[in-house]
């Protein structure tokens, strides 16, 4: 408890200019401020000027003169989960639960308030001059006002209970302020995205958009006469249908801006609106004589393969208006009756196919042509299911399409020999034990890593020891390492492992792990195995690993009394890499030029550092002050090489910051390596951290 006794003018809590604070369930109460001190007035929490502060589940009450938690000038704060109430005023100003100031110093940007109950205040929550700060899943109730934004914008309002404050709950005097789901009765130039007005819910639950239309209800200050139909709002289109669809207080024929009656396609009709409804009245003067009508079908008929003559339809039509059908007709008679147009069919058309696959049987110039096509050939190097063939991709008149064999497999992650297999026969590396690390516990080995590279029979045997203790307590137990070197870059990585153990009835498997640093391991695959049927347990690595992995084999079972000795027979085993070697990025610049502690450097310095690429690529080095501003580049540096620029114009007794960017000209990939510079003294940090 932070106790002011009613009479502490000060603050319960200030923080200026200070980062990474946490003020964490404190009872922060009777606090007193006097108008006009420091930038404004009192507060119990008084933050200025600071930077990832975090402020929650405290308890801040009963302030004479005094605001409850006060920031200005910050950012990247975080106001969660504090109760505040009763910030008092004896001297006719207004105190508030939470106030976020940015027009004393400066902005105060990109801060959390959220989760908050704040009641009995001036103002709840307070935002001025301020902007891109979230308000989320407060409670803000019985305030003189709620929540009020003065000169603030892109704030973020959502999900927070704005109620019962006395002059307004949402008052909104800045620009570019949204939110959502807020729950509020009053408010100024306020209104949750989606929706005309207001808050998405008012106090008392209703929900002012209940059809989502965008336009609220009377009570929620709207112009929605009926919130129930998204279809009746003032942005409707009136239409006949007994309704005031776009709420101005006129139905139907009643409202100027009714939409006609649409016709229904019957084309005898009158359409026009009558009892809330469009009404279709007869007239047979709309339909056409009884007469022999095209119907204005036309055909092409076949006169050969490739040509063809021109038909129109006819009917003898006999017209009546139907009241609900509109002209109707009854059909006597109909007739094909040739136009007299003839044509040839479009070329490219089908024809008589010659039995030959890979030829368009096409008709060019009204006769049917056998066209060599060599595109109806699968391109070469397709494969013909599991055939082990390509097409070459070649058409020939009287043989059709040609093949030829398939490539040999390559490590690429495609099936190049066309067998139906990825990646086959070993020509992805494989990356083998390089080692046995000793450990205490090895267990008894017959056949050390070596035996562990072919899938021979010939495998690497560890035993299980006895634990010592009395014989009651002991127990047989094993584990036993290696190290493989993998090199770093593929798309994958898979382990594979040939291995099995003696028969027991104690239940007891052997458990293989990986690691990459040797001290966390992660389960990889179970051997369960008793006898050797020469098939593989395999593990797929979760990220991309390089260097050297830790392979570690542990027994499962250490009960007590369970001393019979198993034995694991490893008799193959490796990881194998996946797809292509990828591109490594170049590496950081090193070696900076003046070194470190140079004294009396020249007004004119040589600045360089030493780059390097592990795949040999150039690079261009850029060389920049501590403002971002460029002071040159030194273009097609070779790998293994130093890059430099001149530095002119620096003046003696003064501090100077620079650094360099290294960057692959094909891959964009940057280092840096950053320097301050003061006439007597050089120091080099790098990415964030020094080298001294």
């Amino acid at each position: 408890m932070i106790d002011g006794d009613g009479t502490g003018n000060d603050y319960g809590i200030s923080l200026n200019d200070r980062s990474n604070n946490i003020i964490r369930n404190c009872d922060i109460r009777e606090f007193s401020g006097i108008w006009g001190s420091n930038w404004g007035h009192g507060k119990i929490i008084h933050l200025t000027r600071v930077n990832n502060i975090t402020v929650i589940n405290n308890i801040i009450h009963d302030g004479n003169n005094a605001i409850g938690i006060g920031m200005t000038g910050s950012h990247n704060c975080s106001i969660i989960g504090n109760t505040i109430y009763n910030m008092g005023s004896t001297d006719g100003h207004t105190y508030n639960g939470i106030e976020i100031d940015g027009l004393w110093t400066s902005t105060s940007t990109s801060n959390l308030i959220s989760g908050n109950n704040i009641t009995s205040n001036g103002r709840g929550i307070w935002l001025r001059g301020s902007s891109n700060n979230i308000l989320k899943n407060n409670i803000v109730n019985s305030n003189d006002y709620g929540i009020v934004l003065s000169d603030s914008s892109n704030d973020e309002l959502s999900e927070n209970i704005v109620c019962n404050n006395t002059n307004m709950d949402i008052d909104n005097g800045g620009t570019e302020n949204t939110g959502d789901n807020n729950t509020c009765d009053t408010t100024w130039n306020w209104n949750d995205d989606g929706i005309e007005n207001g808050c998405t819910f008012r106090c008392d639950g209703t929900a002012c958009d209940f059809d989502n239309d965008y336009y609220v209800k009377s009570i929620c200050v709207g112009n929605d006469c009926n919130d129930n139909n998204a279809s009746i709002n003032p942005d409707a289109t009136e239409i006949c249908n007994g309704v005031d669809d776009d709420c101005d207080g006129l139905t139907d024929a009643e409202d100027p801006d009714l939409t006609p009656c649409t016709d229904d396609g019957v084309g005898c009709t009158d359409d026009v609106c009558q009892a809330g409804a469009c009404q279709h009245i007869v007239n047979d003067s709309n339909c056409p004589a009884d007469a022999w009508t095209d119907t204005g079908n036309t055909r092409w008929v076949d006169d050969s393969p490739c040509t063809e003559r021109e038909q129109k339809e006819q009917e003898f039509r006999d017209y009546y208006c139907h009241a609900t059908l509109g002209c109707q007709y009854t059909v006597t008679g109909t007739q094909w009756v040739d136009t007299g147009a003839t044509r040839n069919k479009q070329d490219g058309t089908v024809c008589t196919d010659d039995g030959v696959g890979c030829t368009d049987d096409v008709c060019q110039a009204g006769a049917c042509q056998h066209i060599v096509n060599d595109s109806n050939c699968p391109a070469a190097g397709t494969c013909v299911g599991t055939t082990g063939y390509v097409w070459a991709g070649i058409c020939d008149l009287i043989g059709g399409c040609t093949t030829e064999p398939a490539p040999e497999e390559v490590c690429d992650n495609i099936d190049n020999d066309c067998d139906g297999e990825i990646d086959e026969g070993g020509v992805c590396p494989r990356f083998y034990a390089a080692q046995d690390i000793p450990i205490s516990n090895n267990g008894g080995i017959i056949n050390n890593y070596t035996y562990t590279k072919d899938s021979d029979n010939q495998s690497a045997d560890i035993t299980e020891r006895e634990s010592g203790g009395k014989p009651s307590d002991r127990y047989t137990y094993l584990e036993h390492k290696w190290t493989i070197d993998v090199t770093g870059g593929y798309a994958s990585y898979v382990f594979h492992i040939e291995a099995h153990h003696t028969a027991n009835l104690e239940g007891d498997d052997f458990v293989f792990a990986y690691s990459t640093d040797n001290i966390i391991y992660h389960d990889m695959v179970t051997v369960t195995k008793t006898t050797d049927d020469d098939t593989y347990q395999t593990f797929t690595f979760p990220d991309t690993i390089s260097g050297t992995v830790y392979i570690r084999v542990k027994d499962l079972d250490q009960t007590p009394t369970h001393i019979y000795k198993d034995t694991i027979y490893i008799d193959h085993m490796y990881i194998e890499a996946c797809g292509e070697l990828s591109n490594e990025p170049p590496y950081k610049p090193s070696n900076p030029d003046p070194a470190n502690g140079a004294a009396n450097v020249t007004l004119n310095p040589a600045l360089s550092v030493y780059v390097s690429d592990p795949d040999g690529d150039t690079m261009d080095v850029s060389f920049y002050d501590e403002f971002d501003t460029l002071i040159g580049t030194n273009a097609g540096v070779s790998s293994g090489s130093r890059a430099f620029v001149v530095w002119s114009g620096l003046e003696a007794s003064t501090t100077y910051g620079w650094y360099a960017v290294q960057q692959r000209r094909d891959k964009h990939i940057r280092h840096m390596v950053t320097h301050n510079h003061k006439r007597r003294i050089w120091r080099h940090v790098c990415l964030g951290y020094f080298m001294e």
